[in-house]
């Protein structure tokens, strides 16, 4: 494991670097110069190797994505009100390029900035998810366009969202009980979908897999990626269950716990309890934060219809 940054010569450095793939190369960049980089990749794609790129989707880029579609898969996003402003290269999923520099041809006009690490097997499988959370983004980003909650005041109601909550186990079954709460943005007004209960759901959903030590999970390129693809698998089987049992779309789902992001068997009375997010929709990372808390009479009377009972 080793990383570098670099400050100047900075494209000249990009360019070795993709020169040296033998099998895949992931981009993802705000603004990409087809004259300066479309040559690199065009002919490492005649050699076999994967190209895939995510860019922003704007009038900067349309030559690029015209002419680099036909060598490599690429994916415009679309951000309202924003820009996918992420500047980062995978290589053979060994050599991570993250930093402040655009791949655009007047970025060598300012002081920008790269890093390098090669082999840091466990800060590329962050960025991988990242990249391919992107990917999915990209194909269905229009239902980001969520509704506005009517319990807001009229001249300013915010976005909704749907939320599938997971309570904790309990009983000689297993039994959890499953919420899907649709909850105001900005005021977190929670409305009750519907709800109902199921049985051993944590084995099923692959919890108690997650729970497992990950000390040695990465230690090298093919272990990272057994990781990564179990960890992309997991959260796959995940929506695919909210998918199944719902007659509305699910934006996120999470699970009662411990604000400090453990699953608790039993709540403590001084211990702060939160709904932990586990997964959510790309296009609603801005508007669902990581945990929601006890702090609005909405997410405390999510919390304390799924909480345990102790």
């Amino acid at each position: 494991m080793s990383s570098y940054a670099k400050f100047e010569n900075i494209e000249r450095e990009i360019l070795r670097l993709l020169g040296s793939a033998n099998k895949s190369i992931l981009i993802c960049v705000a603004w990409l110069s087809r004259d300066r980089y479309a040559p690199t990749l065009r002919a490492l794609a005649a050699n076999g190797v994967s190209v895939t790129i995510v860019c922003n989707d704007d009038t900067h880029n349309l030559e690029t994505i015209r002419d680099m579609k036909d060598f490599a898969a690429v994916y415009p996003i679309k951000v309202p009100r924003g820009f996918m402003h992420n500047k980062f290269c995978i290589i053979d999923d060994r050599i991570l390029i993250s930093g402040s520099y655009n791949w655009s041809y007047s970025a060598q006009y300012s002081y920008e900035n790269i890093t390098i690490s090669i082999d840091e097997h466990r800060l590329t499988k962050q960025f991988l998810h990242e990249f391919w959370d992107l990917v999915d983004h990209h194909k269905d980003w229009r239902a980001y366009l969520a509704p506005l909650c009517n319990q807001c005041p009229p001249h300013f109601r915010v976005p909704i969202y749907v939320l599938g909550v997971i309570g904790q186990e309990e009983g000689e079954y297993s039994e959890a009980k499953i919420g899907l709460w649709e909850v105001c943005k900005r005021e977190n007004h929670a409305h009750l979908h519907s709800s109902f209960y199921h049985q051993d759901l944590f084995s099923q959903l692959g919890y108690k897999e997650d729970a497992e030590p990950e000390d040695s999970a990465c230690n090298d390129v093919y272990s990272m990626r057994w990781t990564f693809e179990r960890e992309r698998e997991a959260i796959s089987r995940r929506q695919n269950y909210f998918d199944k049992i719902s007659d509305i779309r699910v934006d996120a789902f999470g699970m009662i716990g411990s604000a400090l992001r453990s699953v608790v068997s039993k709540y403590e009375s001084n211990e702060e309890i939160a709904i932990n997010i586990d997964w959510r929709r790309k296009g609603f990372r801005r508007i669902i934060p990581e945990q929601l808390y006890e702090d609005g009479a909405g997410i405390s009377r999510i919390i304390h219809q799924h909480r345990r009972s102790v």
